[in-house]
């Protein structure tokens, strides 16, 4: 077996270097020139565009693919470029020329390009490079196109464009018509084509000759021309040297091409007025882009009355039937004169009832009618001193609104520029200081002493006032610094009933401690980071040797778990185990240092709902050490919008199943660098339901899974992605009997050594891409290979 693998790995190499050898034959004795123009994408370690401006990159060239493995590089260059909306240009061996790097002539060290170059970008002294691979220059050398976004050439079209060799993204605005390149000159080029705007406009797609394309959201209707619709809608197309295959996210619209006889305007004179509906042409009726013969208007000099057909401009667009400066544009090309606005405006600048009188109540213009940015000429009130009675108006302040007629502290604000004195409260306020006399001496009479910190005076319902801590008012406990509670011990000890709901609010900080919940509890930090419960672990598998330990009608929200094992031999690492019904919301949960079991989470015979949760579950230990993101057993959990990295240790899962009918929405799973087994989602007598859903699985090791079934396991996977990398890696691998039926819709499935493999279980796949070598008894419908290439009933290529 191992003398056939690398028999069909030499296989492989020798046909690669003879197809690249064909595909680069007219480019390999081709003058190398001296400057290769670079175009692209330039984002963060968060995927976001940077910000514009101009930023350091170095371009290296290397021989070898892997970061780990490359030596030193061919060729060096550094440019400082200038960025605008992610994109950017640059002129490569502008700096230092190909044919000498090092810059001395008695050195041969020149690039012929004649042997498979890698290229690193490095930016704020990281690369750019994807999962520590370099960007292999993948089409001829002079595009110097790579398979990331970071090294992709893109072009922004507007409108009419033919689509080049060069051309790779293309960013397209509403309105734009692309025509395609021939398919049977580009075999294996792809194309990706995105509508840039929101406006109503399409991007329409053409055809070549008798070219094809097939699209996937057109139900594999062969039309041409196509066109985008929706906004920042895309679509990816790729030759098989006959057809365009299409891939993409929206709906795309084919145009019609029904055969319906109608009679074409013959053109061969100019459009008569006849021709129009109401017999004029004006510009709104001609797009830029039209090929017509016609006019504009010569607006050198100011637009005349003959200038203007009769009733085209009416007084009634103008409400006082004149022209002023704001029925005019500051950039338009008008002569007119503005109002010279340099001293104070006079009454006699104002047309009769411009500013009426009604719009200032008192028939006059004080400080607060003018603003502090306006260009006129007037006298602020200088208030260096108190307001004086004579300087307010008569009725201008109400004593109606001042209850008693008099002007107290609380009706001063306290950066008041107003000369006073406040009131010295040093003796006890009176009942004659309160109006009504709702407070009366005989209930504050009911308190013989002073309140404590963090106190308030509570009434009890009977006329009686006592003092009352508000942590735990209304059933609401506060913990943290400040509080009545240092420790979340502290508040649990004084829960006297389960029966009512309460709340546990607790404050910025890590809190050493393990956390045993109880029914009817709801436990809230201040934020991921923020709030943390920390707890060293345990030798046991269960809830002794958890940070948190669920129960029923628990909700867990906004906080930090970290459950840190001493790493001593067979300690265990959980960082929640729930033995019952419990509600996690935006917690972050970090396991490690466990010698025999690591879990994120632990969920035993439960039904638990789990929600924008990250896990992340690391062990070094490389011997019988077992991980798990999220391990169910006899658990129906349902998880949403959850990020689970499961890392090291002998064996690791992302998500573990037993007895188990989990779902799964929207859930990102990684699982790697296992020393003996790597697991995305392993199943035994357990049948989940994946949607929206992502799992990716790598490592050195021979056994790699995407997915694994073992007895009675029948997943249903939707609109997911599911990827194994490694010596031994199977996107879905099936153990089981005939009576397994796994079923996958619009899924992309890979695998380095099966994509699929299942000697007796039934698999049926439709619209799903597979990217290698498929066994079992497969059913395909609608389905292709990595290729875009169309799968018999059976999954295999169409001959």
């Amino acid at each position: 077996m191992k003398y056939q693998s690398q028999m069909k790995h030499k296989l492989f190499w020798i046909s690669l270097i003879l197809f690249i050898f064909l595909l680069y034959k007219p480019f390999v004795f081709a003058q190398i020139p001296e400057h290769i123009h670079f175009q692209g994408m330039l984002t963060n370690k968060e995927g976001l565009l940077v910000n514009n401006g101009q930023h350091v990159l170095h371009f290296s060239i290397f021989e070898q693919k892997a970061i780990s493995q490359k030596n030193q590089a061919l060729w060096n260059e550094r440019h400082l470029v200038t960025v605008e909306n992610g994109i950017y240009s640059v002129l490569l061996g502008s700096n230092t020329p190909f044919s000498d790097p090092d810059e001395n002539p008695k050195t041969n060290d020149g690039l012929s390009f004649a042997n498979p170059y890698f290229l690193d970008i490095t930016y704020n002294n990281s690369s750019l490079a994807k999962d520590g691979q370099l960007f292999p220059l993948t089409s001829v050398w002079t595009a110097f196109r790579a398979k990331s976004v970071a090294g992709r050439l893109v072009t922004s079209v507007e409108n009419k464009h033919e689509i080049l060799g060069k051309d790779d993204i293309l960013l397209a605005k509403g309105g734009a018509h692309l025509t395609l390149p021939k398919a049977f000159e580009n075999r294996g080029k792809m194309i990706t084509i995105k509508k840039s705007d929101v406006s109503n406009l399409g991007v329409r797609i053409i055809c070549q000759g008798k070219d094809r394309l097939i699209a996937p959201q057109t139900e594999n209707a062969e039309k041409c021309p196509i066109t985008l619709t929706q906004p920042l809608e895309d679509i990816t197309l790729i030759s098989d040297g006959n057809t365009w295959w299409g891939m993409g996210q929206g709906k795309v619209m084919v145009e019609s091409q029904d055969e319906i006889p109608y009679a074409r305007l013959q053109l061969k004179d100019a459009i008569q007025a006849t021709d129009i509906q109401d017999r004029t042409i004006t510009h709104v009726d001609i797009s830029p882009e039209a090929e017509i013969a016609y006019h504009q208007l010569n607006l050198d000099q100011s637009i005349q009355g003959s200038d203007i057909s009769n009733n085209a401009i009416q007084s009634v667009h103008i409400l006082d039937n004149t022209i002023t400066n704001n029925d005019i544009a500051s950039s338009a090309e008008i002569s007119y004169s503005k109002l010279n606005l340099r001293g104070s405006i006079k009454y006699s600048d104002l047309s009769t009832n411009v500013v009426d009188t009604k719009a200032i109540i008192n028939g006059t213009i004080t400080n607060e009618d003018i603003s502090e940015k306006a260009k006129i000429k007037y006298n602020k009130l200088n208030l260096v001193r108190a307001i004086q009675h004579r300087d307010l108006k008569s009725n201008a302040v109400d004593s109606d609104i001042i209850q008693n007629q008099t002007i107290r502290n609380v009706d001063i604000a306290e950066n008041a520029r107003i000369q006073y004195k406040k009131l010295d409260l040093t003796d006890s306020i009176q009942t004659i200081d309160i109006k009504d006399q709702t407070i009366i001496p005989s209930k504050l009479n009911h308190v013989q002493s002073m309140g404590k910190n963090n106190q308030a005076l509570m009434s009890d319902g009977e006329g009686g006032f006592q003092w009352k801590d508000m942590n735990v008012l209304d059933n609401v406990y506060v913990v943290g610094p400040g509080s009545s509670y240092q420790t979340i011990g502290d508040a649990m000890t004084e829960i006297k009933s389960h029966r009512r709901p309460v709340l546990i609010k607790i404050g910025p900080g890590i809190y050493n401690e393990q956390l045993i919940t109880r029914p009817n509890m709801c436990i809230e930090g201040s934020g991921q980071n923020v709030t943390t419960i920390r707890f060293t672990g345990g030798s046991q598998g269960n809830a002794s040797s958890a940070t948190v330990v669920g129960y029923t009608n628990v909700e867990l929200r906004n906080l930090t778990i970290i459950s840190n094992a001493s790493r001593k031999k067979n300690e265990n690492a959980i960082g929640l185990f729930n033995p019952a019904s419990i509600k996690v919301r935006h917690v972050t949960i970090k396991v490690y240092g466990g010698t025999a079991y690591n879990y994120g989470i632990y969920n035993d015979r439960s039904i638990p709902v789990i929600n924008h949760v990250h896990v992340s579950v690391r062990s070094t230990v490389t011997e019988e050490s077992w991980n798990y993101g999220i391990y169910n057993e006899t658990s129906n959990a349902h998880i949403d919008n959850v990020n689970i990295q499961a890392w090291g240790g002998d064996r690791t899962f992302g998500i573990a199943n037993k007895s188990s009918f989990p779902v799964i929405y929207h859930t990102h799973v990684t699982a790697s660098a296992g020393v003996m087994k790597n697991r995305g989602i392993w199943n035994e007598s357990s049948s989940p339901r994946i949607s929206f859903s992502e799992v990716i699985v790598s490592g050195v090791c021979h056994d790699n899974y995407g997915i694994e079934n073992y007895n009675n396991s029948s997943p249903i996977i939707k609109n997911s992605m599911i990827k194994a990398f490694g010596l031994t890696s199977y996107g879905l691998y099936q153990w089981g009997s005939s009576q397994d039926s796994i079923k996958i819709y619009s899924s992309n499935i890979s695998g380095e050594t099966h994509s699929i493999y299942g000697s007796s279980a039934k698999f049926l796949l439709a619209h799903s891409q597979i990217e290698g070598e498929v066994t079992g008894k497969m059913t395909c419908i609608s389905s292709f290979n990595k290729n875009f290439l169309p799968l018999d009933h059976k999954c295999q290529q169409q001959e």
